[in-house]
């Protein structure tokens, strides 16, 4: 198996849509693998592992897998939690499934600059991403970390404010909720093992030609 890859993709989501859609264009097969975890590219020589999004770069990182495809958050929140061993990095970014993670405050809250997180409690999916940004402002936060439905923690009263992945902003403003400040602009990326061979990266590169000319094309 070592002529082939293995890439890691998302097993159902909205970004599983999308690497459908640019692997059709393409010009290769793809199947979600409802029954199986690995589905045989027969165009190239790629297998797919069907994973949980939030499993994959630690796959990449352990060797398990070559590749995988990701949104940076979910690559940067692993990154961050990863301090000693992790061993993925990032090889191309895929310009689709475009969102940002942002600070977002109920519409009676004052919010003007940074400085007003200070000593708030943030509600959060992503408790690594926001750490390090705290820090990297020399602010100081509670964060309370949520693994769904955070946009209704300060209604609950769990939290003061919350940061979380904005794309329209609809579930924002249903909750009474205001946009304030993005703190990462995330999109998909193909994410490698550090020490992965030269024919892998020689077909990763073709895979992301051939994923090139069908996003130019559309």
């Amino acid at each position: 198996m070592s002529d082939r890859i293995r890439l890691a993709i998302q097993k159902k989501g909205r970004l599983t849509e999308s690497c459908r859609q640019i692997f059709n264009n393409s010009g290769l097969s793809f199947d979600e693998g409802e029954r199986e975890l690995i589905y045989t590219v027969p165009e190239m020589p790629i297998d797919l592992l069907f994973v949980r999004d939030d499993d994959i770069p630690a796959l990449v990182s352990q060797g398990v897998c070559d590749f995988g495809i990701v949104g940076l958050n979910v690559f940067e929140e692993t990154k961050f939690g990863e301090t000693d061993n992790f061993n993925a990095e990032i090889f191309a970014k895929l310009g689709i499934s475009k969102c940002r993670l942002s600070i977002a405050v109920p519409k009676n809250v004052r919010f003007n600059t940074l400085d007003d997180l200070n000593n708030l409690k943030i509600a959060t999916t992503y408790p690594q991403i926001v750490q390090n940004f705290l820090r990297g402002k020399g602010l100081s936060a509670q964060i309370v970390r949520l693994n769904g439905s955070v946009e209704i923690a300060p209604s609950l009263k769990l939290s003061d404010v919350i940061v979380d992945i904005v794309s329209s902003g609809a579930t924002l403003k249903e909750n009474n909720l205001t946009e304030v400040m993005p703190i990462l602009n995330s999109e998909a990326v193909l994410i490698s093992n550090r020490q992965i061979s030269d024919d892998k990266r020689s077909i990763a590169n073709n895979l992301m030609a051939r994923i090139g000319r069908a996003l130019t094309m559309n």
